[in-house]
């Protein structure tokens, strides 16, 4: 077998191809700021990630999923990794935990504590905010924010003014199937959130069938102990 020869045009092609790649690889990843891997290891484990997609894609390496050898399964397993990884950020678990606590009061204040705790992760801590301006930041749904602000104000009439205990469990019976439907809002729009952004980080085309298959892929795997009214819902929200 005689040996391959190289034309000049051809060299040419291929030195202009791997600089491009080149210049690219540099744009996105200039400035990058690195997670840390002892502190938040999802987000590193993200970062890592891309930077390996981003190698790949300099060295001409394609997703074989891309190429339709693999097909929407093998996209959906790495687009259900990159979710879980989102979920896990802002601590889906313990909104999932909630459900299961009993007392009322409790839940209550474990609701907003979380929600609390979660804002502060994403947007840094300030003592000096009060619950309310907490909850704006987050640019929920104009009807979800003043369930919001409504329930922490149960919450406060509840902690600081002197109530007696048949009080609190007036108020309770008042206001807790308002409560809980919040919550499920609440559950609703955080995992919509992390589905569109993973789908916009992936540049993903065909949304709608992502969506629907990454919703159907949480309930099954996070709403486990949810019961099937509650969980009828929550369907009926997404």
């Amino acid at each position: 077998m005689g040996n391959i020869r190289i034309t000049p045009h051809q060299r040419i092609d291929r030195s202009y191809k791997n600089k491009r790649g080149e210049v690219e690889f540099q744009k996105e990843n200039k400035f990058t700021p690195i997670p840390s891997i002892k502190t938040d290891w999802p987000n590193f484990r993200q970062w890592m990630l891309d930077k390996i997609f981003m190698i790949e894609k300099l060295l001409g390496i394609k997703d074989v999923a891309i190429d339709g050898v693999i097909g929407m399964d093998g996209s959906l397993k790495q687009f259900k990794g990159s979710l879980k990884l989102k979920l896990d950020h802002i601590f889906f678990e313990k909104w999932i935990e909630l459900y299961k606590t009993e007392d009322r009061f409790r839940f209550l204040l474990r609701f907003i504590t979380i929600l609390s705790n979660l804002h502060d992760k994403l947007y840094g801590r300030d003592e000096k905010k009060d619950m309310p301006i907490k909850i704006k930041r987050f640019s929920f749904d104009l009807s979800l924010e003043k369930m919001l602000i409504s329930v922490n104000r149960v919450r406060n009439d509840i902690s600081h003014k002197d109530m007696k205990e048949q009080e609190i469990n007036l108020l309770l019976n008042h206001t807790f199937s308002k409560i809980k439907g919040c919550y499920f809002h609440v559950l609703v729009f955080l995992v919509n959130k992390q589905i569109f952004s993973v789908a916009k980080q992936d540049k993903i085309e065909n949304v709608k069938d992502y969506t629907e298959k990454a919703r159907d892929y949480i309930i099954k795997t996070y709403f486990t102990s949810f019961s099937a009214s509650d969980l009828k819902k929550i369907k009926e929200i997404f």
